[in-house]
C-alpha cells in the first residue's frame, strides 16, 4: 500500500465503515477516482490483483434464522497485502448491524473501477477454495452420516421384525434432522468459486 492519501476527494456515497468486532476500531473505507483509500494508506485500482466477494451462511435452529448471512470482499494488491470489508457491523456487546446495503453499493463501485482501471485484474465470486472445501465436507459428511443412520436402523429394525409406529416416528424424526445440513449444504455449493459476473456472489 501507499503510505500517501489520493488528494482527491472521494465521490458522494463511495465511503463505507463497519467495525468487525466489540474490540476493534471502526475501520473507515472510500474511493477516489483511482484508488481505494484506507486508513493505512491508499490501493491504486491499477495495483489490485483480485477481489473476492462472498457471503457465509447464516445460522438457523429448525426454521428460526439466528443470524444473517455476511458478506464479505477480499481485496489483494499485486505485492500480496490484503483488505478485508465486512458487511456486518458490531455496535456493541451481542449486538451487530446488517450493513449490507452500503457494503453492496461500496463494493459494486469498486469493482467497477477496479474492472476499468486493471483489466488484468482477477475478479472472483464465491467463497475462497480452503474455505469452501471445510464447510463443505463438514455438511456433506452430516447429510451421509445422517442417511447412514437411518438407513441401518431401518434395516436392523425391518430384521428384528420391530418396525412399529413408535420406531418409525423415530426414523422419521432422524429424517427431519437433515433440513438442516441440506438448507446449508445447498447454501454452500452455491458459493463455490466462480468468474465475479455479476459482481454480486
Amino acid at each position: 500500500m501507499a503510505d500517501s492519501r489520493e488528494d482527491s476527494a472521494p465521490a458522494p456515497g463511495l465511503t463505507y465503515s463497519f467495525r468487525r468486532s466489540v474490540a476493534a476500531q471502526v475501520e473507515d473505507f472510500s474511493l477516489t477516482s483511482n484508488a481505494l483509500v484506507t486508513k493505512a494508506g491508499s490501493v491504486p485500482f491499477t495495483d489490485i490483483a483480485m477481489v473476492r466477494v462472498y457471503s457465509v451462511p447464516g445460522m438457523r435452529m429448525a426454521y428460526v434464522k439466528v443470524t444473517d448471512d455476511v458478506r464479505r470482499c477480499t481485496i489483494r494488491s499485486r505485492s500480496g497485502q490484503k483488505v478485508e470489508l465486512v458487511s456486518q457491523h458490531f455496535i456493541g456487546l451481542g449486538k451487530s448491524e446488517d450493513r449490507s446495503a452500503a457494503f453492496n453499493q461500496f463494493v459494486s463501485a469498486l469493482v467497477t473501477q477496479v474492472s476499468r482501471a486493471n483489466p488484468s485484474a482477477l475478479l472472483l465470486s464465491g467463497m475462497p477454495p480452503l474455505l469452501w472445501w471445510i464447510w463443505f465436507i463438514t455438511f456433506a459428511g452430516l447429510v451421509v452420516g445422517i442417511v447412514l443412520v437411518i438407513i441401518l436402523a431401518a434395516i436392523g429394525l425391518i430384521a428384528e421384525n420391530q418396525l412399529t409406529l413408535k420406531t418409525a416416528a423415530f426414523l422419521l424424526v432422524l429424517a427431519a434432522m437433515l433440513f438442516g445440513p441440506m438448507t446449508f449444504l445447498v447454501a454452500v455449493w452455491r458459493r463455490r468459486t466462480r468468474p465475479l459476473h455479476p459482481w454480486m456472489g
